[in-house]
């Protein structure tokens, strides 16, 4: 949609008030919505079946994760959240200064929302969530028809095609492949034991919660199971509990994936020998992995 606006000559809230004048869609986050009426609207006028338009949000991405429908307000599990608050964002949206420039037609790849993305396996690059020039969030529905293209920071005017970039945490980018892997096929391995996508995700998502807990050290038994397991805990200040994964910049999530690899894939004598010091962990695992 802001595509459509800029080459059209408008600003996407014009456009987006031309097809809801009664919604803005804006104040909520529009790669997740998938309310039949406001579907409908696109449709007709622009002439792409339903389905084409419910497949490429992330509508069917959250449901997999979720194992059934999402829920319709919270804070969706694995997926950024852009932080919206009214039409102003405060969390980043992801994206690749290489791939943008070598687009023909610059978009923003609906991966980059993905939570456990935070590299360019493309390029080899760590993805950014920031305009490199003025640090504010990538806001580009909030683009002016002058600005013509996507990939212009809506604050400053800096082209994000320009921003410079680091390599991949490498731990990130392999438990980043897995993942992938796993939402493809439709299964995923936990010593060796087969899982579908909603418990996989599930066991993943509570062992960031204690790789969390042991960086801010307020668990010497489970600092010790996670290094007798092979976790190296993220060297960055701490975050702050009440901060969702989904919540935080590319670059703490990226030091927290890469401390998950090592969980994952590790073997089950090795798993249970550190977690025999804990029961609570052995059965969370049992729990989540039947």
């Amino acid at each position: 949609m802001v595509r459509t606006a800029l080459m059209q000559g408008c600003d996407p809230m014009t456009l987006t008030f031309a097809v809801w004048p009664r919604w803005r869609i804006w104040t909520h986050d529009a790669d997740r919505f998938a309310n039949e009426d406001r579907l409908d609207r696109i449709c007709v006028l622009s002439g792409i079946e339903k389905g084409t338009l419910r497949a490429a949000s992330l509508f069917p991405i959250a449901k997999q994760i979720y194992g059934r429908t999402p829920p319709e307000k919270a804070t969706w599990s694995w997926i950024v959240a852009p932080g919206a608050r009214n039409t102003k964002r405060h969390s980043g949206i992801q994206y690749c200064p290489a791939c943008l420039k070598n687009d023909v037609r610059p978009y923003f790849r609906i991966h980059w929302r993905f939570a456990w993305h935070t590299c360019c396996k493309v390029h080899g690059h760590a993805l950014l969530d920031r305009c490199h020039a003025c640090n504010s969030p990538v806001e580009y529905h909030r683009l002016e028809a002058e600005d013509e293209l996507i990939t212009v920071c809506a604050t400053c005017k800096a082209d994000l095609r320009t921003a410079s970039s680091r390599g991949c945490v490498s731990d990130a980018l392999k438990f980043q492949l897995v993942a992938d892997d796993v939402l493809l096929n439709g299964i995923g391995t936990f010593q060796s034991s087969a899982m579908s996508i909603s418990p996989w995700f599930e066991l993943a998502d509570y062992f960031v919660s204690l790789i969390r807990v042991a960086q801010r050290g307020e668990n010497q038994t489970l600092s010790e199971f996670l290094k007798l397991i092979g976790v190296q805990l993220p060297m960055s200040p701490p975050m702050q509990p009440g901060n969702h994964l989904e919540t935080l910049q590319t670059h703490d999530r990226e030091r927290l994936l890469a401390a998950l690899l090592p969980i994952m894939s590790v073997s089950k004598d090795k798993f249970d020998g550190g977690a025999s010091k804990n029961q609570t962990f052995q059965n969370k695992v049992l729990q989540v992995t039947g």
